[in-house]
């Protein structure tokens, strides 16, 4: 038996798949990732070959920048609006305008950001007041 398959082995965690794949995104190299995560450089590059995140898969596909996923329209940085909003919060680019709004159906002051044209302060309300009276 060699050395390895007398050692514990040792899974990659949920963070630190997430971490390979956004590094590989941005475009650093399997050492790079290996060194920060204190990893193995074999161990990243074995997951980044299995996960389809070689740089010549990463030039041919189409990936959105928040989890690594294949995208099907070319177009689009994100996979879906959970990817955008993660990576929005994330990199703090909440740049669009906050509007103030008084709810139609309870009075409530609110605010939104991006949409000036909401009229209730949330679902509920909305389904309250539009099925017969104040919420």
């Amino acid at each position: 038996m060699t050395e390895y398959m007398k050692g514990e082995i040792k899974m990659l965690t949920t963070e630190q798949k997430a971490r390979i794949v956004k590094m590989r995104i941005e475009g650093r190299g399997y050492t790079a990732i290996a060194r920060e995560l204190s990893l193995n450089e074999s161990t990243v590059r074995m997951y980044c070959v299995r996960n389809e995140l070689t740089n010549r898969d990463l030039k041919n596909k189409d990936v959105c920048i928040q989890c690594g996923r294949r995208i099907k329209n070319g177009t689009k940085q994100f996979c879906s609006e959970r990817c955008r909003s993660a990576w929005r919060r994330a990199n703090h680019r909440l740049i669009e305008t906050r509007y103030h709004h008084t709810c139609r159906g309870c009075g409530a002051e609110f605010e939104t950001i991006g949409n000036k044209n909401q009229l209730y302060c949330s679902l509920r309300c909305y389904h309250s007041h539009r099925k017969g009276g104040a919420a």
